[in-house]
């Protein structure tokens, strides 16, 4: 009974509402600990080169683009809670957003990227979830421009100026190295990955919405008839919700996702929902 009433209420922490970011959280908390254990078993260097991103990669082991993006700094706990704290205060706002499907697509997308360009461009180890952390980040910024958020809790700021920021500082910390132990490689890495993603997406959507053109036809010679004015055409049902959407997005953007209504968080859900139905093959 026991086992069931703490299985049943993690169910309820995982929830609808942005259950990905929940999970992603509870297995890298869960890792950490594991981490902790092996290293006390004397496994710590063995995690390095095997599970961490490493030159080992070259010997066949490809599953490290993965499984290093749950390892975090077993000499520095900041490093897997601000991770973390990031990855909740902007992640949950995306999936709700996009779908559950789609943003853990994109974490994916960003950390192995991340992953990749650190590969190319150095011989060491790296761990952690700041590659895909700082393409959630650019994300946000694209998706939620004008919405003020604390940084670093001291001061408001718009989203899209907190992200050049955090890209000026990371490109300036990759040309003049400090030597401070941060993979800012990676974190660069995530959020160029991140911006050609969600550049073709923009672009595939685009398109998508494009109207055809006509071909020119000659038009039918038709008897004339009389018109009687009608009354207009209500707008499809897709445009209304469209619509609405829009304004539930645009009440985000202001207030943040927090401030929705109970019905504007189900209208947003079930929105997400046929979004995720469209991209499916």
């Amino acid at each position: 009974m026991r086992y069931h009433s703490r299985f049943d209420s993690y169910n309820r922490w995982l929830g609808t509402d942005y259950p990905m970011v929940k999970l992603l959280i509870s297995i890298n908390v869960v890792v950490y600990f594991i981490q902790y254990i092996l290293i006390f078993f004397g496994l710590g260097r063995w995690v390095s080169m095997h599970l961490a991103l490493s030159p080992y990669i070259w010997d066949g082991e490809i599953w490290q683009l993965v499984t290093y993006m749950f390892l975090h700094s077993a000499n520095d706990p900041f490093h897997i809670l601000f991770n973390m704290l990031a990855l909740w205060m902007f992640g949950k706002e995306l999936e709700m957003v996009w779908g559950s499907r789609e943003f853990v697509k994109y974490y994916f997308i960003c950390g192995v990227g991340a992953g990749l360009t650190f590969l190319f461009f150095s011989n060491g180890i790296v761990v952690g979830a700041s590659g895909a952390v700082f393409g959630i980040l650019l994300a946000f910024g694209m998706t939620f421009p004008d919405q003020i958020i604390m940084m670093s809790f001291l001061f408001p700021i718009k989203a899209k100026y907190m992200v050049m920021i955090y890209g000026v500082i990371t490109f300036m910390n990759i040309a003049n190295p400090s030597g401070d132990n941060i993979a800012h490689l990676a974190h660069l890495g995530g959020m160029v990955f991140g911006f050609l993603y969600l550049k073709k997406e923009w672009f595939k959507r685009k398109m998508q919405e494009t109207p055809k053109p006509r071909t020119a036809e000659r038009p039918p010679v038709t008897p004339p008839v009389m018109t009687v004015q009608s009354r207009p055409k209500p707008p499809e049902p897709k445009q209304v919700i469209r619509d609405r959407v829009d304004e539930i997005l645009d009440k985000i953007n202001e207030v943040g996702y927090d401030k929705l209504t109970a019905e504007e968080k189900e209208i947003l859900l079930r929105a997400s929902q046929n979004y995720a139905e469209q991209k499916k093959p």
